[in-house]
């Protein structure tokens, strides 16, 4: 799990079902944990593209 921006860890079960899926924006880069904006979100490890943002 990644920690979030406060230091809490973040569990939804959107980001456990789209982490380590294939981006579908590039060929590339599969789908991990990370911090979009300042919230969690789903990022492409290769191009930084968010597919999921928690709120």
């Amino acid at each position: 799990m990644q920690e979030t921006v406060d230091g809490t860890v973040a569990v939804h079960p959107v980001v456990d079902a789209l982490e380590g899926k294939s981006c579908t924006f590039c060929d590339e880069g599969e789908l991990v944990q990370g911090i979009y904006k300042g919230k969690n979100a789903v990022v492409c490890e290769s191009c930084e593209t968010p597919t999921a943002q928690l709120w």
